[in-house]
């Protein structure tokens, strides 16, 4: 399974860092509440101005960390001042590996990394 995880990520996260590059916010989902076949989700998005969810934005300059918590196996993204701005179990999140590899890409050198 990590094989096809890791070719996934190798031919879509070009494609996709491509349409951040040309101005297009990239949509993701992850679940919010609820039990099979009754699951909520709700989206985000990231693009070339940062990470919208729910009206709100963040722009990448105020990430300033992104925590792969291995135990709980929780994607959280906190920003400069240290607030949680979204935190999530990765397996609620749809295509979780592209999700954090693009924001690792957009992030750069401004991040820390827990």
């Amino acid at each position: 399974m990590d094989g096809f995880r890791s070719r996934y990520v190798e031919q879509r996260l070009p494609v996709l860092e491509a349409m951040i590059a040309n101005g297009t916010r990239v949509p993701f989902r992850y679940i919010k509440a609820g039990e099979f076949p009754g699951l909520e989700t709700q989206g985000l998005a990231l693009s070339a101005q940062g990470l919208h969810i729910g009206g709100a934005t963040w722009p990448y300059e105020s990430l300033k960390r992104i925590d792969l918590n291995d135990w709980t196996e929780t994607v959280t993204l906190q920003d400069d001042s240290g607030k949680t701005v979204f935190s999530c179990l990765a397996t609620r999140i749809l295509s979780s590996d592209l999700l954090v590899n693009l924001v690792y890409d957009q992030l750069g050198q401004t991040a820390e990394y827990a």
